[in-house]
């Protein structure tokens, strides 16, 4: 397994999408919920949320990448192969809870799972060291993400990557103090699909409990 076998499976949902727009469906079926949560285009609103979910899903194997570099230059690259082999298996062995239908909409579910992961993960080694393991805020796109995968799949799922984050502090030393000599990473950046060029907002009181409070400052 590995971030090329994820990039296979990306590949293979978007063939199935594009032969029966399952995840397209999807959207068309529950916009007037996603609208009480989200800002959506006038025009083609189903369109502004494929692209999103598109962007999330195929960031998630450049982002594991990232992130591992990242450890390997705060020395921590040892420790933090117990959380992205974690993510890995959401992606490409995901747990029961996980939307089974497959093509894109299950994908939506497997990148949810590694990005919130990944995000926790992120704010606990920043609370123990003051600093941020990779410097990219995921805060924003998370929360319209658990919008897009939807109650009551996406609070579940919220649980089990809590579950989770314990079981990688079990296992690492991830949050263990590091040495200080490393210096600070640049200001956090959004996710490349929050850019925006993305025509997807967020309604300022449709932040779902359990998500992070920091605000990435994006706007449309």
């Amino acid at each position: 397994m590995g971030t090329a076998t994820i990039r296979q499976a990306i590949r293979d949902a978007c063939d199935q999408e594009q032969q029966g727009q399952a995840l397209r469906r999807y959207f068309e079926t529950h916009l007037a919920v996603l609208t009480t949560h989200l800002v959506l285009p006038d025009k083609d609103p189903v369109e502004a949320l494929e692209q999103f979910s598109h962007r999330y899903i195929n960031y998630v194997p450049e982002f594991l990448e990232r992130v591992r570099e990242q450890a390997v230059a705060q020395q921590a690259g040892e420790d933090v192969e117990t959380l992205l082999n974690m993510a890995e298996d959401f992606f490409l062995a995901p747990p029961g809870a996980v939307h089974t239908g497959g093509g894109l909409q299950a994908l939506m579910d497997e990148a949810f799972l590694a990005q919130r992961l990944i995000e926790e993960v992120n704010d606990r080694f920043m609370r123990s060291h003051g600093r941020a393991l990779v410097n990219v805020d995921m805060t924003r796109a998370n929360i319209i993400a658990h919008h897009l995968v939807g109650e009551p799949l996406a609070s579940r799922l919220e649980g089990l990557v809590a579950r989770s984050v314990e079981l990688v502090a079990s296992r690492s030393g991830l949050f263990e103090p590091l040495e200080e000599s490393h210096p600070a990473p640049a200001a956090r950046l959004d996710l490349p699909c929050m850019s925006r060029d993305v025509a997807v907002g967020l309604r300022l009181e449709a932040r779902p409990q359990g998500l992070g409070n920091q605000d990435s400052g994006f706007s449309v």
